[in-house]
C-alpha cells in the first residue's frame, strides 16, 4: 500500500484545510483526513493525477453538485469538486464528512457474515436514505449500491450504516481499466441497470442483494467465472445470462436465519422483471418491519423508527458510557488529554500511552468502551477476535497479525481493539502451545512493541488475564492495566434509563429504585432484564411498570458470581492496576 500522497503532513490546501493524514487509496483518489478552521475532521477525496483523463470530469462534478445539496442523517456528506494548484500542477479534489468506522465491503472481507440484526439495522438505515433521494422533487436513483458504496460508523456505539451518494470510479470512460472490485460491483447491479436502465426499483434490487450478502456470505446466484481476467462487457453479460437462465438461491439452503417470510421478501425483491419486485423503499419498509415485529427483533430502528430522530446526537464517545466516573476520567488523563494536548505534555517529557488492557467479569462493556474510546479520539477503529486470525495454514496467522498492523498503519491513527487476548496471545510456557503457536505470539508481541509512535493504539480485553503472557504487560506494549467490573449504582441507573429509552413506560416508574435492587447485574444483564419486563408488557399492551421488573428481578440472578469477581483479587494485587 502506498504510504505517502501528494500533499504532505500540516499542508494547508486553499487556506481553508490542514492536512492531518495521508489514509491511502481508494476509489481513484488519494484520501486524507484533514480539518477546517474550526477543526473540524473532514475526508478529502484527490483524484489521482494519472486517472483525471480517464474520467468524465464534468459528469463527476455535476453529481457532486447535486449530492451537496442532499442531507440525510443517512446519507454521506459531500461536497462540490474543487480545484487547487500544488507543486505547479492542478488536482482536483473534494470533501466528505469525517466518519470514524469502515465500508460494509471492508467490513464484510474481514467478518465475511453480519448476524440477522445487523444486517437488518443496516437495510433500515439505507432504506431510510433511499426514500429520501426516491421523493426528491427530482427523484435521485443511486444506480450502483455495493457494499462498497454504504460506510459503517460505529460512532454511537452500534453500527449505522450511511449510503455513499458519488463514487469516483462509476464516472470512468473506459471501464475496461477498473480493478477487479469494481468489477464484481456488477453482482450488485439490478437486470435493467446491466442495460443502462435505471428505476427506483433497481435500487431496491441492489439492496436486497446487499442484505442475501450480509445474512448468507455470498451472492443469491452462483457466477462461475473469473472476475479478473474477463472483461466487464464479458461480465456483464455473463451475469445478466446467469439470472436470467437460473433461479436464485433459496434463503433456506443457504442460512440458519432462514423464515418463510424473509425469504419470500427476499425473492421478490430479486425478481428479473422490475414491475414485479418491490416498486419502492416504502414497500419493502413495510414488509420487513412487519417480519421484525413477527420475530420480536429488539431494536429500536426496527418497532419504533421515529425515535431515533429525537436522539441527542451531538453526543458521542465517553458520554455514551453510562457511569464508570472514575474509569472515564482515568481514561481522559492517560489517554485522550496526551493526544489532544501533545504540545503540552511533550514540553514535560510525556508520550501517550502505547496500549492498556480491559479486564474484568463478562458483560461488564469492555467491547464498548474500546469503541467510544477510538470515538473520542477520532481514531480509524479495527475489531480483532481470535477467529479472525486464525488460519490453517502454516504461518498464516503470522502473516494476518503482519497484514492487520500494515493496514493500521496505513490508516493511522487507529485503535486496534483485540477481544478475547488471552486466546490471541496465552503463556508461551503453557504446556498445550506449540512452536507454531509461540511464533505467533512473538509475531504480536513484536508488532506491538513501542507502536504507539506510530499511530497505533492497542486496547486489549479479556476475562481471564492470569492466562496471558507476561510479556504483553511490559511497558511499551500494554501499560495500562483497567479493571472494568460491576456497574456501581449511578452506572446501573443511568443504563436502565437508556434501555429503556423509547419504550412506553408508566410516570411512576423508579429507576433509582431499580438501580438500589438490580445491585449486582452487569450490563448485559441489565439489557436482558429490560428486553424481558418490556415483553411482559407487550403481553397485556400497558405501560412498563415496576411490579413488570419485579415479576422478572424474582426469576433472574447475575450472570458473575463472587467467586469470579474475587479471582481478579490477585491480578490487581501483583499489578498497578486502575
Amino acid at each position: 500500500m502506498k504510504k505517502h500522497g501528494i500533499f504532505q503532513k500540516s499542508t494547508v490546501i486553499d487556506d481553508k484545510f490542514e492536512v492531518l493524514f495521508f489514509l491511502g487509496i481508494s476509489d481513484c483518489c488519494e484520501v486524507y483526513r484533514v480539518k477546517d478552521r474550526s477543526s473540524e475532521l473532514k475526508f478529502l477525496k484527490l483524484i489521482k493525477t494519472d486517472m483525471v483523463d480517464s474520467l468524465e470530469l464534468n459528469q463527476l462534478k455535476s453529481a457532486l453538485v447535486t449530492a451537496s445539496n442532499l442531507a440525510h442523517p443517512h446519507l454521506v456528506q459531500i461536497h462540490t469538486l474543487q480545484s487547487v494548484t500544488y507543486n505547479d500542477e492542478i488536482h482536483h479534489y473534494y470533501l466528505s464528512d469525517f466518519i470514524s468506522g469502515e465500508t460494509l465491503g471492508d467490513l464484510l472481507r474481514r467478518k465475511v457474515t453480519l448476524n440477522l440484526n445487523e444486517a437488518l439495522q443496516l437495510v433500515f438505515d439505507i432504506l431510510s436514505a433511499l426514500e429520501y433521494l426516491h421523493n426528491e422533487p427530482v427523484p435521485v436513483i443511486h444506480r450502483n449500491i455495493n457494499p462498497d458504496s454504504i460506510y459503517i460508523s460505529y460512532a454511537e456505539g452500534e453500527i449505522n450504516a450511511l449510503l455513499i451518494p458519488v463514487r469516483v470510479s462509476d464516472f470512468a470512460i473506459s471501464s475496461q481499466r477498473l480493478p477487479m472490485q469494481k468489477k464484481m460491483d456488477l453482482a450488485y447491479v439490478s437486470p435493467e441497470g446491466l442495460e443502462g436502465k435505471f428505476v427506483p426499483a433497481s435500487d431496491i434490487f441492489s439492496l436486497i442483494t446487499i442484505l442475501y450478502r450480509c445474512i448468507v456470505g455470498s451472492q443469491p446466484w452462483s457466477y462461475e467465472f473469473d472476475w479478473q481476467k474477463n472483461t466487464v462487457d464479458f461480465i456483464r453479460a455473463r451475469v445478466k445470462l446467469i439470472r436470467e437462465s437460473t433461479a436464485h438461491i433459496k434463503l433456506s439452503f443457504q442460512s440458519d436465519a432462514f423464515s418463510e417470510v424473509l425469504d419470500s421478501i427476499i425473492s421478490k425483491g430479486l425478481q428479473i422483471n422490475p414491475n414485479d419486485r418491490y416498486q419502492n423503499s416504502q414497500e419493502l419498509l413495510v414488509d420487513l418491519r412487519n417480519y421484525a415485529k413477527q420475530e420480536s427483533f429488539n431494536f429500536k430502528k426496527i418497532l419504533s423508527p421515529q425515535i431515533t430522530q429525537n436522539n441527542d446526537r451531538k453526543k458521542k464517545g465517553l458520554a455514551l458510557i453510562a457511569g464508570m466516573e472514575l474509569l472515564k476520567n482515568q481514561l481522559k488523563q492517560d489517554i485522550i488529554r496526551p493526544l489532544r494536548e501533545k504540545e503540552l505534555y511533550q514540553k514535560y517529557g510525556i508520550h501517550p500511552i502505547n496500549g492498556m488492557l480491559l479486564y474484568g467479569p463478562p458483560g461488564c462493556g469492555k467491547t464498548f468502551i474500546a469503541q467510544q474510546l477510538a470515538d473520542e479520539i477520532d481514531y480509524f477503529y479495527i475489531e480483532i477476535k481470535p477467529s479472525d486470525l486464525a488460519s490453517v495454514y502454516i504461518h498464516g496467522t503470522q502473516e494476518k497479525i503482519g497484514r492487520l498492523f500494515k493496514e493500521a498503519y496505513a490508516k493511522a491513527p487507529t485503535l486496534i481493539f483485540i477481544d478475547e487476548v488471552d486466546a490471541i496471545l496465552p503463556r508461551r510456557d503453557s504446556q498445550n502451545m506449540n512452536i507454531g503457536q509461540a511464533g505467533e505470539v512473538n509475531e504480536f508481541l513484536a508488532q506491538m512493541t513501542n507502536c504507539g509512535e506510530k499511530g497505533v493504539f492497542i486496547v486489549a480485553a479479556t476475562n481471564r488475564p492470569e492466562i496471558i503472557d507476561q510479556a504483553i504487560l511490559r511497558t511499551g506494549r500494554l501499560d495500562k492495566l483497567v479493571y472494568v467490573g460491576i456497574p456501581d449504582f449511578q452506572a446501573r441507573k443511568e443504563m436502565l434509563e437508556l434501555f429503556l429509552e423509547g419504550r412506553p413506560t408508566a410516570i411512576k416508574l423508579d429507576t433509582h429504585r431499580l438501580a438500589i435492587i438490580t445491585t449486582g447485574l452487569v450490563s448485559s444483564d441489565l439489557k436482558f432484564l429490560v428486553n424481558e419486563v418490556a415483553k411482559l408488557a407487550l403481553n397485556t399492551r400497558e405501560p412498563i411498570e415496576d411490579r413488570h421488573f419485579d415479576e422478572i428481578l424474582s426469576k433472574l440472578s447475575s450472570s458473575v458470581t463472587q467467586d469470579q469477581i474475587d479471582q481478579y483479587e490477585s491480578f490487581k494485587t501483583r499489578y498497578s492496576v486502575i
